[in-house]
């Protein structure tokens, strides 16, 4: 896989979180599903945490260089904060504030990936 293709992958699978979080965060009180938000939201932090699991273990496999810069910092940094901001209601300003900062570490990488590869961040792959 070339460097391109690498940085797409890695940019799609940072889109991804981005995406979800946004989908939680744009949720709004007269059509809110607070049980289905937060089983949303609880999915989301165990994806993350299984990501996390398996990048640590995949020390012994070969990672890409763009793995290690942008998509192990950002899992890292958001499994983290997921663990300082426990899953609240929807109704809580706790929870727009919780799942900005986890979505602020994918946000800051996803943007230093676009910053050094713009074309990654286009739809289309080579």
């Amino acid at each position: 896989m070339d460097e391109f293709d690498e940085a797409h992958r890695v940019a799609l699978i940072l889109q991804g979180y981005i995406a979800r979080f946004d989908s939680l965060i744009s949720a709004s009180p007269p059509h809110l599903d607070e049980v289905g938000l937060k089983a949303q939201a609880s999915d989301l932090k165990q994806d993350i945490r299984a990501e996390h699991k398996r990048l640590s273990a995949s020390k012994y496999a070969p990672q890409s260089p763009i793995e290690q810069v942008y998509l192990i910092p950002a899992i890292r940094q958001a499994n983290g904060e997921f663990s300082k901001y426990p899953i609240t209601s929807p109704t809580s300003a706790k929870w727009n504030l919780g799942l900005g900062a986890v979505r602020g570490e994918m946000v800051y990488r996803m943007g230093m990936l676009i910053q050094k590869y713009p074309e990654a961040a286009s739809k289309q792959a080579r």
